[in-house]
This record gives C-alpha cells, sequence and structure tokens, in this order.
C-alpha cells in the first residue's frame, strides 16, 4: 500500500507494544511506541522523525529498533536513512513489511500485481494514495518520499524486509532489498508466494500472518538478545 493518510510506523526498543509483530516480544525484551501518522508529505515524515528522536531520547541504553508495514514501512526506510545522515539515532534493526519505497507505478508488479478480481490493493488505490500524500508528481522523487531513489544505501542498520506476490509493491520491495544487500547491509528477505498486501495484519485471522508475525517476533528477540550480550563484553 502507498503512504496513506493514516499510515502507521512503529518504533521500537524493548518491551511490548502490544501491535504485531512486537507483541511477540516479552516485557522484559521490548519497550515500544507507536506513532499514528495522519498528516500528508512532509508533516507525516517530520513526525515520525520527532518520534523516532524522542523514543531514543527516552530510551538511552535500549537498542532502537524502527519497523512499518506497507506506508510505515516508507516512513521508516526514510527515517532510517536520515539517522545515518544526521548523526543519529543509533538504530540496531529496520523492518520493512511490504514497505513503499517508490513512486513509479509503471513496472512489471503494478502490471501484473495492480488488478484482477480479487486484488487487495491496485493500482489504482495506490496512485489514490500518492496523489493525495504528494500532489505533484515532480516533488515524489527524493529520497524522503522514494528511498529507493537514495543514491547511498551503506552504512544502514541490518534490515529485515518481507514482500509478497500478490503485491503491486512486490517488485519494489525486493529491489529495495537488493539494492541494501549490495551496499553491504546485512538483509533478511522474506518473500511468501502465496500471500497478498497487508497480510501481516491478519494475525488470529491467516495461519500465514501469524506464523511470519511469529518469525518476526523471534528475529527481533535474537538481534535485541545478541545486542545485549556484545554490550555487555
Amino acid at each position: 500500500m502507498a503512504i496513506h493518510p493514516q499510515a502507521k510506523a512503529f518504533l521500537a526498543g524493548i518491551e511490548a507494544s502490544g501491535a504485531p509483530p512486537l507483541h511477540e516480544l516479552t516485557p522484559d525484551e521490548a519497550r515500544a511506541a507507536t506513532a499514528m501518522i495522519t498528516e500528508l508529505f512532509p508533516a507525516a515524515l517530520e513526525d515520525c522523525w520527532d518520534g523516532l528522536g524522542a523514543v531514543a531520547a527516552e530510551n538511552v541504553e535500549a537498542p532502537l529498533i524502527i519497523a512499518g508495514d506497507s506506508a510505515g514501512g516508507n516512513l521508516s526506510a526514510v527515517c532510517t536513512l536520515r539517522a545515518r545522515d544526521r548523526g543519529g539515532p543509533e538504530l540496531a534493526l529496520q523492518v520493512l513489511v511490504c514497505p513503499v519505497v517508490e513512486h513509479d507505478m509503471t513496472n512489471a508488479s503494478y502490471r501484473e500485481r495492480g488488478s484482477g478480481p480479487d486484488p487487495f490493493l491496485t493500482a489504482d488505490d495506490m496512485a489514490w494514495f500518492w496523489n493525495h500524500y504528494i500532489s505533484d508528481p515532480s516533488a515524489r522523487s527524493v529520497p524522503d518520499a522514494s528511498p529507493l531513489r537514495a543514491e547511498d544505501l551503506s552504512n544502514l542498520p541490518p534490515a529485515i524486509v518481507i514482500t509478497v506476490e500478490y503485491d503491486p509493491l512486490r517488485g519494489e520491495g525486493i529491489a529495495y532489498a537488493q539494492r541494501l544487500q549490495a551496499a553491504g547491509v546485512t538483509v533478511t528477505h522474506r518473500h511468501h508466494e502465496d500471500m497478498f498486501h497487508d497480510f501481516f495484519s491478519f494475525v488470529n485471522l491467516l495461519d500465514a500472518g501469524n506464523e511470519a508475525v511469529a518469525l518476526l517476533g523471534a528475529e527481533i528477540r535474537t538481534r535485541v538478545m545478541a545486542r545485549r550480550r556484545t554490550a555487555r563484553r
């Protein structure tokens, strides 16, 4: 899904937030804040960035993870780039689930998965979202809107990128994972061949959603605990 006026971005350190996937962490392992973004560009991005800074300031010793689904994935990716370029806050991990990272709607994924009898997210939906988020198409190419277009993706924190087959955003998510990896970033990319956009939100409704959330929660837990052990040495 594209950047939505009601996009969600999750900023997580070490305590359960109650929202997937962070609810998979125990209170001793996770501390989280959730930012509900209800504004348009660039206000939504600035709110997310300010929220990240506030969480970091209140949790100086906690490993900080930023995670977002769909439009929230866009905000998370952009804030990760900003954190690198502006000298912090330091992020332990970025989690991007079916992220919007490119404004171009003419690629193969849009042609193959942007319409059909039962699409969860359509190309027309995406055009509507983009037209409301940034009405001027010529302004959408900046990395703050389309992070896939950033010149340099090196020196970023490890990334978990989740993509699905039945999604017009499939191609840009895969491309972002590949570019991160090519830039030397540690990337875990999981592609779900039989799932649709936003399946990750269908916890307790789809077995695949339950499994994906549990797997991501376990991976976050492992990374947080490994970082703690490293910090104690």
